[in-house]
Order: structure tokens, then C-alpha cells, then sequence
């Protein structure tokens, strides 16, 4: 079936290029008898000389052929036997290539081609002589159509195989008037005619012209066959016009030479590679041979000769300026008619950019492998010092250079002008360090200045003739004069972010030195390197930073030593207080003053911590509004007075004459001058000297706190702001705190847009910290900072919601002695029943209630029409801003963050009775 050919191999088969065109020759016959005689003649003739034939017939004709070839003393058995003589049945082979009344082209040449094709293949050389019947049986059925297409398919197949062929008609077919037009398109399918026995016994004149009328158009055949020849060999001159052509075209250069040496043909493209013109090489022997090449040549033209081809010889050859050229050479020999080597025609490929590229590839391999093994070397060196020694000497010996050095890039700010570069040398080879820094280090001039920025590679083959650096300092002759430079080449190295950690400089005393291919290695070594350093750099970054993770460590352990001695002294005084004030008495009012500072000093550690936590993950925000200098100032003496006092001290303040005003948070700005004030008062002796004072400078209020107390080492200095950093280690603590105030200080001040800094003269010398932060221009600060009203002191109805016992009663006890109408509930659900059983004018609700949150509470109190008017006020030992921004989201009006200063939470009772809800919320520590 169709679907079971294998048209692949059906191709192979029949791809063969016939000997020469064979003939395909029509029978038309009256009796059987003349048809038996005529085939027997076809097939005998060719099995008689050891051809082979193929019999595609009825049984009857098959039987009576191979009689008459017995007949004629021809062996069919023995013909059959070796396979010269193939028989086939006419009907059942037809059958087989029929589709709907039709040849199947394809499975026409499966079921003909194949057995001619086997015949050819097993008898090369001998003719395949053909007879077929099945276009007779297609005409004896009336399917004429049929038998002109088998035809054509027979025509196609003996082109492409060679094989005679005869075909044969019974004339009785092509007696109706309908098989008139098939007899004359079967009679022109054909290159041969033989007409009947008699074509005079045909029954009626119309036959007899037929017949005549197609010997007529053979005729013409063979007038079109000599126009077709005419129109062949016009076809012959204008292929080998386009022949010609494609020569004069060819990239590749083509020559022609008799196998006396003479040239014969040299195209336009021998003339671009050799330099020799047509008419110079004509007719001559043929030039460009070098006198070594002469016995190789003499051998090509002697094997050509006796018909040899030959493909890819590689060698060279000479241009007419006698420069070499490398060719790639193709011969093939040019034969006469009777078949003598006459010439050879010559093909020269020119090969000489590509075997360049090939070495030059060959080269970039090794340099690969050198620079691989190079960088295996380097990445494996951590010790920089080391590390650059190598670097430099591997890229002195590669290069060529008689000495090199690597310098290492840095800069600095303060220097003028060009001068802003500075390098330091970190590796020397090929000539002594003192060679090199007898004239200094370098600078960021033209010399050296596309090297230290990662700009370019510099190579000069003079240096010292090179007019771009004429102007360089130190100049090329001050460098040959300590060191004979004339060969120059500076490398930038260059790390992956484009950081530039030096530059590496070879020279040499000869001029010329340095080729591409040493600048390429030199490149590829400091790419290398700057990856190698790099390795080096982070594994030093590494120790650094786990040395500092070791420190960190010990900090954190000696912060919580601090932690714990700074929280016992203030609990152990007040409760000892407590136990004195038990016991009554004169001491009493004493020990109650000692638990309250205690209890401040608590307050300001835990705000302290809380601080430094929300700065550090930048979760403090600033209330910003204008604020006056001398308020600040004020504030913060205020709360630092009793310090002062405490110790003795003289404290003297300076303001300017006309206020200074900020746009800033009041609260962080006073904090910042009580930790300043706080910390000299720490660190200076009892009965010394603090002075603080305040100034406009240009745009900046600047805030001074100056002591003569102990004074900073000058190893402490540069870390005087970092988080648990303080200068007093002793055993004794007798400073206090926790080493992070200073740091609050600094990241409070920057927050603001200024900046603090540190004095000190050294150990006992006192110190100085000043604060600078950007100051509103004078004629825009009229206005002072605003005063809110006092409100005249009231009853207020206040309910308490805190599950914890002791703090309820602690503040039921405050609230009371204050002058407050107090009740307490210890739940949420407690808490809104009370309040709408009876409308208090505050609500001092805890946050973290049992079951219903304080949250919860606010948001219930909110919804209750009746108690609108209620001043919710949130107690909570969260005080972040987030908490406080939960609470107003909630419904309360103010945030008071545990413990709660009694003065601050009277002055928030008073403030907000009668009962008028505020509109902001505020946070009070």
C-alpha cells in the first residue's frame, strides 16, 4: 500500500545518470503471429548478445515468445535461471499500480522500477531491453486516457533508468471514431513508430491517414530535433558565457596551467591575492612558487597529470612584493576528447587571516590555562601583602618588564587641585623600594591618573616621546633618571562593583617592549587579582567583623552586668524606704523622698532602653512644632535640678539675648539636654562646675554642656556615642547609668537634622558636647512657644480599670489624695457596667484586662451614647508609638505609659475636667 513504500530508498535505487537516452519504440500490429515475431526479435536480440530483458505480457504471448526463442536456439531456462530474463504478467502487474481507473505514479515505480532497477544494479553496462503490455490492455478496455498516462509514467521512468523500451497495439483497438485523438497522442509518446503488417489492409482510408499523418509529424520530430540541437548548442555558449563570468566573479582565485607550467587562465581574484596581473601571467610560467615549494609543485602537476584530483593541500606561496601568503590548493586535471590530461585547473583558497586567528586562538588558550592556573594561585593567597608581591612579580615575568610595582589607591579630600589622589606602594619587583619611593609616591596626574580611576589600560612603546605626558609629575625623565623607563604599561585593577584598588605599572629601559599579547595577559592576571583581593578583603572583613561580634558579645554581657547593678541600687533603695517609712516616725517623709527619686531613676532606665529600641528600628516619630530655646532649657534644669543639687554642684546658664526657635519635638529636644546635663553631672566630681549654654550661630541653635569633671580618654573619644559605651569601668559604678543616653542623644539629634559632637582634653580635663540643629530665621520666630492655659483645680469622678490588686489601690490612694471621687473595677465587662450604671467624668483603664481588653472597653464606652462624654485615658506599660496610635484608633483620648508620674497624671485630671474629651492624644512618661 501506499502507506508501506519507502520512498527514501526507492530514490537511492533510481538515482542513477543513464548512459545515453534509450529508445521507446510503439508496435501496432494486425495478428498475433507479427507480434510474436516482432517481440521475439526485441528480447532474442538482446539475450543473444548477454543483455538482459523484462517480459511484461499475457500468459498466452509469454508462452509463445519463449517457444519462438527456444526456437532460435536461445536458453530462456538458463537466462531465467541468472536472472537476465525477468517475466511478468501483464493483468496482475497493472493491478498493482491501478487507483480508481488510474497509474499511481508511485506505486508504478515500485512495481516496474524495481525489478529493472535489481537488473541494472546485478549486469552494469548491459542495456535493459522492455517489453510491456499493459497500455494495450488499458486500450482494448477503452481507457485511453489510462494508456497515454502509462506512457508518460514509462517515458519518466526510462529517463531516469536507461532502458530500451517496446510497447504494442493491436490496430482493431483505434477502429471507433473516439480513439482517433487517443491513437495520435499515443503514437506522439513514443520515439519510435512501426506501423502494422499492412497498413494497406487497414479498413478504411481514414485509418491509412492516421497512419500516414503520424509518419508525418515523425518527420517533423526530427526538423524539431535539429532546432532543438541549434537551441542546445546556443544554450552551450550561454552556459559557458555565465561560465566565464562566474570565473571573472569567483572570490576564490582559479588558474588554469598546461602541464608545460603555462598559465592559461589566472581570474581577477589571482590578481587581488598574488599582486600579478592577467596579462602579465598569460602565457608565462607561473610565478609565485618559492624556489623550497618548487619539488611539491612539480609533484602535484606530475600525479594530476596521470589523473589525479587532489583537495586541501595546505602550504605557501609568494604575492609579487614578496611577502608569503598561506593557500589552501584544489587540483583537478582537464582532459581532451580522447581523454589525455591536456592542463589543470588550480583553486587557491588564501588561509593567511585564518591560520592567524588559529594561532592567535592557539595563544589565547595558553594564556587561558596560565591565567587559570595564575588565578587558582592567587585566590588561594588571603594575606594581601602576599597576595600583591605575587601579583606583581607574575606580571613582571609575563610581560617582559625588567620591574614593576603595584600601588595601592586612596585619596585624600584636603589636598588641591590634582594633588587629590595619594598611593601607597605595596609591592615592588625587578629593583629595589627605595628605587621607587626615592622619588615619592605617585599623584593623580595625566600619568597616572587613567590608571588609579579605572578609566583605560596605558601602553606606550616610548614613554618618555610621548607629548600626552610631557606635563606629568613626577616627569618620565625624573622617573629614568632613578629608574630607566622608556617601555611602558600601567594596569588598572578593578573589582566587580567597579572599585579601583590600584594600578599595576611594568617598565622597561628598551623602547617597544610591551605587545598586545602582554597587555592582554597583564589584563586578564589583574582581573584576577581584583577578585583575589577581593576574597582577601572580605576574608579580612570576616575576622574584623567576628572580632567585633566578639566585642559585641563581651558588651552584651557586660551591659547586663550594668543592667543588673543599675536596676538593684534603686529597688534596694526603695525598698528600703518602704520599710523605713513603715516604721513612721521623723524618718518618714525622708525615706518617701528616697523611693520616689529611686522610682524616677527606674523611669528613666526603662524609657531609656524603650528609647534607644524604637530609634535603632527607626519607629520613633517626632511631633514637630516651634519650640523656644529658653523653654527647653527650662524644662530640662527643671528635671535635673534635684541631680544637681544632690551633688553639689555650681551650674551656670547662658542664653542668647534674643531667643532662639526650632521646628522640632520639645519632649526629644528637652530629653536630650537632661541626658547631656544628667551625664555631666555623673561624671563631675561633688562641688564641680557645669556650665550650659545656648546660641544662635548662622542658621544653627548650638546647645553647649561643659564640665570639669573627668574628662574622656582620647581612645574613647571616637566612641563616646556608641550604645553601651561608657569611660568608667570601675568595680564601684559610682556614675551609674547604662552607656546608652549618649546614644539616644545622637540619633535624637539627627532625627532633628543636627549633629552632636564630643570635646575632651584628655582624663581629668572635663568635657564638652555640643549640639547643633538647624535654627527658624529670626524674622520668622516672633511668635513664642504658646502656653496652655492652667485649668482651676476640680472634683473629678474617676474610675479605675486594673486587674493587677496593688496597682488599682496604689492609684485609688493618689487619685484620693489629690481630692478625686475614685472607684475600681478589676475587668472589662466590669468596667462597662460601672460606667453605665453610673457616668464617671474619667475612665483610667489598663490595656492588657482579662477577657475583654482595654481596647475593647474604649470601643463599648465609644458606642454608648450616655457616656460621650467620657475621658478615656489608656494606662499601659507599652509606650511605643504604635501602641499609643493603637489607643487613639480605639477611642481613647490620652496614652499615660507605666509607671505613671502622680504630677503628670494630676495635671492630666485637672487639665481635662470639666469634662471636655481632647481632641489629640498624647503620651506622658
Amino acid at each position: 500500500m501506499r502507506g508501506d513504500k519507502q520512498p527514501i530508498a526507492r530514490t537511492q535505487r533510481l538515482a542513477r545518470t543513464p548512459q545515453r537516452e534509450r529508445p521507446h519504440t510503439v508496435q501496432f500490429y494486425e495478428a498475433d503471429a507479427f507480434l510474436v515475431d516482432a517481440v521475439t526479435r526485441f528480447i532474442g536480440g538482446a539475450l543473444g548478445t548477454g543483455e538482459v530483458a523484462v517480459s511484461i505480457a499475457t500468459p498466452q504471448h509469454r508462452a509463445r515468445f519463449e517457444a519462438q526463442l527456444r526456437a532460435r536456439a536461445i536458453d530462456v531456462a538458463a537466462a531465467a535461471a541468472q536472472g537476465r530474463y525477468v517475466t511478468l504478467d501483464a493483468a496482475e502487474t497493472l493491478a498493482t499500480f491501478m487507483v480508481d481507473g488510474r497509474p499511481d505514479e508511485d506505486r508504478f515505480t515500485d512495481v516496474i522500477g524495481g525489478p529493472i532497477g535489481r537488473l541494472v544494479a546485478a549486469y552494469p553496462g548491459a542495456v535493459v531491453h522492455a517489453f510491456g503490455e499493459m497500455v494495450a490492455l488499458l486500450a482494448a478496455d477503452g481507457n485511453h486516457a489510462a494508456a497515454i498516462q502509462l506512457e508518460e509514467l514509462w517515458n519518466r521512468l526510462a529517463q531516469r533508468m536507461g532502458f530500451s523500451l517496446l510497447c504494442a497495439y493491436p490496430l482493431r483497438t483505434f477502429r471507433s471514431d473516439d480513439a482517433s485523438a487517443a491513437f495520435g497522442k499515443i503514437t506522439a509518446a513514443h520515439t519510435h513508430v512501426v506501423p502494422a503488417e499492412s497498413y494497406t489492409a487497414l479498413a478504411s482510408d481514414d485509418d491509412r491517414l492516421r497512419v500516414v499523418t503520424h509518419l508525418q509529424q515523425k518527420a517533423t520530430a526530427l526538423d524539431t530535433v535539429a532546432a532543438e540541437r541549434k537551441h542546445a548548442e546556443s544554450a552551450l555558449r550561454e552556459r559557458n558565457a555565465m561560465l566565464q563570468a562566474l570565473v571573472a566573479a569567483s572570490p576564490t582565485p582559479i588558474v588554469v596551467i598546461d602541464v608545460d607550467k603555462t598559465v592559461r587562465l589566472w581570474n581577477p581574484a589571482a590578481e587581488r591575492v598574488f599582486g600579478w596581473s592577467e596579462h602579465e601571467v598569460v602565457g608565462h610560467e607561473i610565478p609565485i612558487v618559492p624556489p623550497e615549494k618548487l619539488d611539491e609543485c612539480d609533484g602535484v602537476r606530475d600525479a594530476v597529470t596521470h589523473g589525479e584530483s587532489f583537495a586541501g593541500i595546505e602550504t605557501h606561496r609568494f604575492r609579487r612584493d614578496g611577502a608569503p601568503v598561506d593557500v589552501r590548493i584544489s587540483a583537478a586535471p582537464l582532459s581532451d576528447d580522447e581523454g589525455t590530461v591536456r592542463s589543470m585547473v588550480l583553486l587557491f583558497e588564501d588561509v593567511t587571516q585564518r591560520n592567524r586567528a588559529e594561532s592567535a586562538r592557539q595563544s589565547a588558550v595558553r594564556e587561558l590555562h596560565t591565567l587559570h592556573d595564575l588565578g587558582r594561585t592567587l585566590s588561594a593567597e588571603l594575606d594581601l601583602q602576599r597576595l600583591l608581591q605575587v601579583l606583581t612579580d607574575t606580571a613582571t615575568q609575563l610581560s617582559g618588564a625588567e620591574f614593576g610595582a603595584f600601588f595601592y589607591n586612596a585619596f585624600d579630600d584636603n589636598a588641591p587641585g590634582d594633588r587629590g589622589g595619594h598611593y601607597l606602594l605595596y609591592a615592588v619587583s625587578g629593583s629595589s623600594r627605595e628605587a621607587f619611593e626615592r622619588f615619592g609616591p605617585p599623584r593623580n596626574t595625566k600619568m597616572f591618573a587613567p590608571t588609579f580611576a579605572g578609566e583605560a589600560v596605558v601602553r606606550l612603546d616610548d614613554v618618555t616621546k610621548d607629548p600626552r605626558y610631557v606635563q606629568s609629575t613626577p616627569r618620565p625623565d625624573v622617573l629614568a633618571a632613578h629608574l630607566p623607563v622608556r617601555s611602558y604599561l600601567a594596569v588598572p585593577v578593578v573589582g566587580r562593583n567597579g572599585n579601583v584598588f590600584g594600578g599595576l605599572f611594568l617598565a622597561h629601559p628598551q623602547p617597544s617592549v610591551f605587545t598586545e599579547e602582554s597587555e592582554r595577559i597583564v589584563t586578564g592576571l589583574a582581573s584576577h587579582a581584583a577578585v583575589a583581593i577581593e576574597n582577601a578583603r572580605l576574608y579580612d572583613a570576616e575576622r574584623r567583623a567576628r572580632t567585633e561580634a566578639e566585642a559585641a558579645n563581651r558588651a552584651k554581657d557586660e551591659f547586663l552586668a550594668m543592667l543588673g547593678h543599675e536596676l538593684r541600687n534603686p529597688l534596694a533603695a526603695v525598698r528600703n524606704a518602704i520599710v523605713a517609712a513603715r516604721v513612721g516616725g521623723a524618718r518618714r517623709e525622708r525615706a518617701l523622698d528616697i523611693a520616689r527619686r529611686q522610682s524616677e531613676h527606674l523611669g528613666r532606665l526603662v524609657d531609656d532602653l524603650l528609647d534607644v529600641a524604637r530609634i535603632s528600628q527607626g519607629k520613633i516619630t517626632l511631633h514637630v512644632q516651634r519650640v523656644r530655646c529658653a523653654a527647653i532649657v527650662e524644662r530640662a534644669l527643671e528635671t535635673t535640678r534635684p541631680l544637681i543639687a544632690e551633688r553639689g554642684h555650681l551650674l551656670t546658664i547662658t542664653l542668647p539675648r534674643h531667643d532662639v526657635q526650632v521646628e522640632g519635638d520639645a519632649t526629644r529636644l528637652e530629653q536630650v539636654l537632661v541626658n547631656l546635663i544628667t551625664n555631666a553631672a555623673k561624671y563631675t566630681p561633688p562641688g564641680g562646675r557645669i556650665e550650659v549654654m545656648a546660641e544662635r550661630d548662622d542658621a544653627e541653635l548650638v546647645l553647649r554642656v561643659r564640665d570639669d569633671g573627668a574628662g574622656i580618654a582620647p581612645e574613647v573619644l571616637p566612641r563616646v556615642f556608641d550604645l553601651f559605651m561608657q569611660g568608667d569601668r570601675a568595680l564601684d559604678r559610682a556614675p551609674g547609668g547604662l552607656g546608652i543616653g549618649l546614644t539616644v542623644v545622637r540619633k535624637l539629634v539627627e532625627l532633628h537634622g543636627g549633629r552632636v559632637e564630643a570635646h575632651s582634653a584628655g582624663l581629668g580635663r572635663g568635657a564638652e558636647f555640643v549640639v547643633r540643629v538647624p535654627a527658624l530665621p529670626e524674622e520668622t520666630a516672633n511668635a513664642g512657644e504658646s502656653t496652655p492655659p492652667t485649668a482651676s483645680p476640680t472634683v473629678a469622678r474617676v474610675l479605675i480599670v486594673e486587674d493587677h490588686p496593688d496597682v488599682a489601690e496604689s492609684l485609688q490612694l493618689l487619685m484620693e489624695v489629690l481630692g478625686h471621687q475614685v472607684r475600681i473595677v478589676h475587668d472589662g465587662e466590669s468596667a462597662v457596667r460601672a460606667a453605665q450604671a453610673s457616668p464617671p467624668d474619667v475612665m483610667l483603664v489598663d490595656i492588657g484586662l482579662p477577657g475583654m481588653n482595654g481596647y475593647e472597653v474604649a470601643r463599648r464606652v465609644r458606642d454608648d451614647p450616655k457616656l460621650a462624654r467620657v475621658v478615656l485615658v489608656a494606662l499601659t506599660g507599652y509606650g511605643r508609638d504604635e501602641d499609643r496610635e493603637a489607643a487613639h484608633r480605639a477611642g481613647f483620648d490620652h496614652h499615660l505609659a507605666k509607671p505613671v508620674e502622680p504630677d503628670a497624671l494630676h495635671a492630666l485630671v485637672t487639665r481635662i475636667t470639666p469634662l471636655e474629651p481632647s481632641q489629640s492624644l498624647a503620651t506622658i512618661h
